[in-house]
C-alpha cells in the first residue's frame, strides 16, 4: 500500500484529531472506520478490526489520564467489563459473518444517531439506580455493538449513560476504561475469525494516542459546547456521506 505525501499529511492530522475527540468528549473514534474505508479504500471488516485493536491503546492512555481526575466505583466497573467481554466476542464473530452492505448501513445509522445525540441534549427516561446487574447488561449491549461499528465503546456507551441520567464526566472516564476489554477481546476474536493488519494499525495507534493525551489535557480548557457541536455536525455529515455511498454502490 503506497501513500503520497499529501495523503500522509492528511492522515496525520485526521488521526490526531480523532484521538483528540476521544480524549476530550469521549466520542470520536467512529470517524476512524469511515476514514479508512472511504479515504484509504480499505475493506470495512479489516478497517473495523484495525480500529478495534487501536482503541485498546487509546483506552489505556485515556484511562491513565482520567484516573487522576475521577474517583471510579470499581465494583460497578467490574460488572460492566464482565458484560463487555462476551458481548465483544459475539460482536466480533458477527463482524466477519454479516455482509458488507449491512455493516455499512449499521455504521451509517449509529453515526447519524450519535451526531444528533451529541448536538441535542436528550432527555433522560428517568434517573435509574444503576446497580451491578444493570451495568452487566449495559456492558453486554455495548460490547456487542462496538465491534460491529468499529467504535470502540464510547459511541454506544455515552448515549446509553446519558439517557439513563448518569453524570457526564464519570461516563466519559468509564468509556475510556471499557475500550480496553472490548478492544482486547474483539482483537483476539478477530485474529481467530478474521485478521488484523498490524502494519496499518501501528501508525494509527501512535497518532491517536497522541491525540488522546492532548484531548484529555485540554478537555477543561476548551469550550466544550463548540467541540460537541462541531463533532455532532461532523458525525451527521459523515453518516449521510456513508448512506450516499451505500446508495451509489448499490
Amino acid at each position: 500500500m503506497e501513500f503520497s505525501l499529501a495523503t500522509i499529511i492528511i492522515s496525520i492530522f485526521v488521526l490526531i484529531g480523532i484521538g483528540f475527540l476521544i480524549g476530550s468528549i469521549g466520542v470520536g473514534g467512529v470517524y476512524l472506520v469511515p476514514f479508512l474505508v472511504y479515504y484509504h479504500e480499505i475493506d470495512i471488516s479489516l478497517a473495523i478490526s484495525v480500529a478495534m485493536f487501536s482503541f485498546m491503546f487509546t483506552g489505556i492512555s485515556g484511562f491513565i489520564t482520567y484516573f487522576k481526575k475521577i474517583n471510579f466505583n470499581w465494583n460497578n466497573i467490574i460488572f460492566l467489563i464482565g458484560g463487555c467481554i462476551p458481548g465483544s466476542v459475539l460482536g466480533s464473530y458477527l463482524l466477519w459473518e454479516i455482509p458488507q452492505l449491512y455493516l455499512k448501513s449499521i455504521l451509517a445509522f449509529v453515526t447519524i444517531f450519535s451526531g444528533f445525540q451529541t448536538i441535542i441534549k436528550l432527555k433522560t427516561f428517568y434517573k435509574l439506580s444503576l446497580n451491578r446487574k444493570k451495568y452487566l447488561f449495559i456492558g453486554m449491549f455495548v460490547g456487542l455493538g462496538s465491534p460491529l461499528t468499529g467504535s470502540g465503546g464510547p459511541l454506544i456507551f455515552m448515549p446509553t449513560m446519558i439517557l439513563l441520567g448518569a453524570p457526564i464526566l464519570i461516563s466519559v472516564g468509564m468509556s475510556q476504561i471499557i475500550q480496553i476489554p472490548i478492544s482486547l477481546f474483539s482483537s483476539i476474536s478477530n485474529l481467530f475469525y478474521g485478521q488484523i493488519n498490524f502494519f496499518l494499525a501501528l501508525p494509527v495507534i501512535i497518532l491517536m494516542v497522541l491525540g488522546v493525551i492532548i484531548g484529555v489535557n485540554y478537555s477543561t480548557k476548551i469550550k466544550q459546547s463548540l467541540v460537541k457541536n462541531t463533532t455532532g455536525y461532523g458525525l451527521i455529515i459523515t453518516g449521510l456521506f456513508i448512506s450516499t455511498m451505500i446508495f451509489l454502490e448499490n
